[in-house]
């Protein structure tokens, strides 16, 4: 299938370097292939037999090998190459069929490529940030991932490419290294989480649920090791198991966390976290025993689709963000409370829509006193 897909001109078959492809390819099938050994020859790569079954027993998704390799080709006839063999290399080696291009000019670093281009910026600039994403891939993470959900959400608005690398390769590597040691624990150590039509790869989760909360903290707040530990421990305390609660916390809690990255503090990040496992606890019994259904949670929704017009309605009545934070605090202190009584959901629902109507979070905060 690859080999149908990569075209060589005939110029390229007379090229001098062709008798050392001609060696490589000679090499016994049964010896482990490193194509970072080749140099950055590109010509002698995409004709090396090696390269191509390395490609073909590769688990990343085929569909973005030749986009992905395109952009190799190009920065491989840089005089200063930013870095892309070396990241090709690692996203062949270490992905699944879930890694997408980074490279993408709309969901990965092609964005800023773009930027750069419009505001005269040199591609260079990129290099820190191709040397990160390439650990990122050998630490099993997608590079596709982390740079959609955590460094395009930090950097895409930041016209400024002079101070890219002071202001974010830091806190990026933070947020990176966070996700490695998440990875190696319960219950995210294992390749996928959830079950049914919630089923999400382990990657995904990964960067998108843990990850991107945090993709807008400065680099001062990101430095308190002891927070983000907490942090990452009120994660591993949810199990996941149950598609429902991924479907709670996507609806709930994650559209909240993204809009309110960095414009709270990790202790109110925290906060929130550590509530969830007691629900999905809750939730977990009510689905056992039947009583609990994907319409009942979508009843139980705080925010509309559109949680950036729910949140500025209520800082236009003079709301700051610590009191959005203390309203979803005590919306989920009433949800805990009430699915441990008869008819819980019901109720859930029923409080859901009062604070949905009148956008209050002193309201919150009293409904919350009185149950």
């Amino acid at each position: 299938m690859f080999n149908n897909k990569l075209t060589i001109s005939s110029n390229h078959l007379s090229h001098p370097l062709a008798e050392q492809d001609m060696a490589y390819d000679e090499q016994p099938s049964g010896e482990t292939v490193n194509i970072a050994s080749l140099g950055d020859n590109l010509l002698v790569i995409l004709k090396s037999r090696k390269f191509r079954e390395k490609v073909e027993s590769s688990k990343v998704n085929k569909s973005a090998v030749i986009p992905f390799l395109a952009e190799v080709q190009i920065d491989l006839t840089r005089q200063k190459p930013i870095g892309l063999f070396q990241l090709f290399n690692a996203w062949l080696e270490f992905g699944n069929k879930d890694w997408l291009n980074p490279m993408d000019k709309e969901n990965g670093l092609g964005v800023l490529a773009e930027t750069l281009f419009k505001y005269k910026g040199g591609i260079q600039v990129l290099s820190p940030f191709i040397q990160l994403l390439t650990q990122v891939a050998q630490n099993g993470v997608s590079p596709w991932a982390f740079t959609e959900y955590v460094l395009l959400p930090r950097m895409r608005d930041d016209y400024n490419w002079r101070k890219w690398q002071e202001k974010h390769l830091d806190a990026l590597k933070i947020i990176a290294k966070l996700i490695y040691s998440v990875k190696n624990r319960p219950p995210f150590n294992q390749e996928h989480l959830g079950l049914g039509k919630t089923r999400l790869a382990r990657d995904i989760v990964l960067v998108r649920y843990i990850g991107r909360p945090l993709a807008l903290f400065q680099l001062p707040q990101l430095s308190d090791s002891a927070m983000l530990e907490k942090y990452a421990d009120a994660w591993q305390k949810i199990t996941l198991k149950d598609p429902l609660i991924l479907y709670f916390i996507r609806i709930n809690i994650l559209h909240f966390i993204y809009y309110m990255s960095g414009k709270i503090d990790l202790l109110q990040l925290v906060a929130i976290m550590e509530q969830l496992p007691a629900i999905e606890h809750s939730l977990s019994v009510l689905t056992q025993g039947g009583y609990l259904k994907d319409e009942n949670v979508n009843s139980i929704c705080l925010y509309d689709f559109d949680i950036k017009n729910d949140l500025y309605v209520r800082k236009q009545r003079g709301f700051r963000s610590i009191d959005c934070v203390a309203e979803i605090k005590a919306y989920l202190g009433i949800i805990q409370t009430m699915l441990t009584k008869v008819d819980g959901v019901h109720l859930c629902s029923y409080y859901a829509h009062i604070l949905k109507r009148y956008k209050n979070p002193n309201l919150a905060e009293t409904i919350f006193r009185l149950v």
